[in-house]
C-alpha cells in the first residue's frame, strides 16, 4: 500500500501530471471523440484506484490514459527522448496500443510475477 505524508505535495504532483498529460494534449487536439474504448480505459483506471483504496494509482495511470485518449498528439512527437533521437512520427494505433499495454497487460503481468 502506498502512503503519502503530505497531501499538498501529492496534489501538486497530480496537478503537474494532469496539466502535462491531459490538459495540454487536450488543448492541442483538433477533435476529441469519446469512444467506448476510451471510456472503458477510464473506468478501468478508476476501478483499480478504488479497489486499491489509494489515489496514487490514478497518478500512475495518467500516462497510459493519455496515450489512449490522445494518440494523435503523442504520435506526432519527434525529438530527444532520454536516449535516441525520434525522427519519425509514430502511428496513432501504436501509441494507443502502448497505452493499453501499460494500463491492462503490464499490471496483470506484474501481479502474476510477484504472486508466484
Amino acid at each position: 500500500m502506498i502512503h503519502f505524508d503530505n497531501p499538498v505535495a501529492l496534489f501538486a504532483v497530480f496537478a503537474i501530471l494532469l496539466a502535462g498529460l491531459v490538459v495540454y494534449p487536450f488543448l492541442k487536439t483538433n477533435r476529441l471523440r469519446i469512444t467506448p474504448a476510451k471510456t472503458i480505459a477510464l473506468v478501468i483506471a478508476i476501478g483499480i484506484a478504488i479497489y486499491s483504496r489509494t489515489f496514487a494509482f490514478l497518478l500512475m495511470y495518467l500516462w497510459p490514459l493519455s496515450f489512449i485518449w490522445f494518440p494523435e498528439y503523442w504520435s506526432n512527437y519527434t525529438g530527444f527522448l532520454r536516449g535516441p533521437y525520434i525522427d519519425e512520427k509514430s502511428p496513432p494505433i501504436l501509441v494507443s496500443s502502448m497505452g493499453w499495454f501499460f494500463l491492462v497487460v503490464f499490471p496483470v503481468l506484474f501481479l502474476w510475477l510477484t504472486n508466484r
